[in-house]
């Protein structure tokens, strides 16, 4: 309902047999979590900017979807199309011309739903058929999930597809 995932539950504060012959004990409870939100990655210090990195994905076209809540956040977009990438992706790429940080235009709330959008006017289905890495920097906050139509990959299925454009999965 909303956004939210609604449990509905039945508590004791005794152990399960006692519990149904000693009135006044038991609850029932509706819990409620954010859409996505089982478990996120939380900013340790809220004056500081927290960074996430996902790993490789072939992006197959779309837009990409964060669940975030953050007082200030941006999405940068790195290429590892290079057949010589190192493990360490982003100690060595740089963000492609027009999705970096500077270029996304900044989000600042709650959402189940953000879309991020670039000042270039860049949009992601020019990247179709790219090896990606999305970085999300954020302050005060916590990111759920992302997800979009990309298929994840490690470090030697993402050489292989680089080197032969096959997906071997």
């Amino acid at each position: 309902m909303g956004g939210e995932i609604r449990l509905y539950s039945a508590i004791s504060e005794l152990e399960h047999g006692p519990a149904f012959h000693t009135p006044g004990t038991g609850r029932i409870l509706i819990l409620s979590l954010r859409e996505d939100g089982f478990i996120s990655l939380k900013t340790k210090d809220p004056e500081l900017e927290s960074n996430v990195a996902t790993r490789e994905k072939i992006w197959h076209g779309g837009n990409l979807h964060v669940n975030i809540k953050a007082r200030r956040a941006t999405l940068a977009i790195y290429s590892t199309m290079s057949e010589n990438q190192d493990m360490n992706i982003l100690g060595h790429a740089e963000p492609i011309e027009g999705f970096s940080h500077s270029d996304c235009v900044e989000f600042s709330g709650d959402s189940t739903d953000w879309v991020p959008e670039f000042k270039s006017g860049r949009r992601l289905d020019e990247l179709v058929g790219r090896t990606l890495v999305f970085e999300v920097k954020f302050t005060d906050g916590e990111i759920f999930s992302l997800s979009g139509d990309y298929t994840d990959i490690f470090n030697v299925e993402g050489a292989v597809y680089r080197r032969y454009g096959v997906l071997r999965l």
